[in-house]
């Protein structure tokens, strides 16, 4: 193969793997703005449930991560013995 004949090569792969990209992003955000929009439905439909799972999820992360920090401090006191 000569280099001309590599180099078009290349090129109408990368243009079919761009168009398959921008397909699929198109597709990502489509499915993105709809899962947007039942979300939001359902807040609306349920406002009370919302704000209570919000704060459970909230409560479950401050309390991980409050157990990481306890269990850094302790480790960080072991080795100052």
């Amino acid at each position: 193969m000569t280099a001309k004949k590599v180099a078009t090569k290349v090129r109408r792969v990368t243009d079919q793997k761009k168009q398959e990209i921008k397909k699929g992003l198109s597709k990502a955000k489509k499915q993105a703005t709809k899962a947007g929009r039942k979300a939001s439905n359902y807040v609306k439909k349920n406002p009370g449930k919302t704000a209570a799972i919000s704060a459970s999820i909230g409560l479950a992360i401050g309390a991980g991560v409050g157990a990481l920090l306890g269990r850094k401090k302790k480790s960080s006191k072991k080795r100052k013995k």
